[in-house]
């Protein structure tokens, strides 16, 4: 059975930043956003787990790290079109940050899978 790791809010900040994510705060938790270059309506959202104010993640049990893939409509809607596998915080550090990556990455290919459906069905909105 896998061991939790407290893993630092700092080495999960400093890791979407550099992987080009901006932080925004929804309710009152910490949550990174990038719009994908293909089309700045897909974005891929990280749900950190830290609270606003506070220097670390949630405790043991409380919530996970979650990643999933949105559409913005020209009206402002959000549709969801991924989700995917809570990452858990249990191995070491490295093993958390490598699964956020995993993640990132199938969100990224869910957004870009999306988009090119859409387009042969030409569905999207301006």
């Amino acid at each position: 059975m896998a061991l939790y790791v407290q893993v630092s809010s700092e080495d999960i900040e400093r890791l979407l930043q550099l992987k080009g994510f901006q932080r925004t705060i929804y309710g009152n938790e910490v949550v990174y956003e990038k719009p994908q270059a293909h089309c700045n309506r897909v974005i891929v959202k990280v749900y950190t787990s830290i609270a606003v104010g506070n220097p670390s993640v949630r405790k043991c049990g409380q919530d996970a790290i979650k990643v999933c893939t949105v559409y913005e409509r020209a009206d402002g809607r959000i549709v969801g079109i991924g989700k995917f596998p809570r990452i858990l915080r249990v191995g070491t550090t490295k093993d958390v940050l490598i699964r956020i990556l995993e993640r990132i990455a199938a969100a990224e290919d869910r957004g870009r899978e999306w988009l090119a459906q859409m387009q042969a069905k030409q569905v999207l909105e301006a």
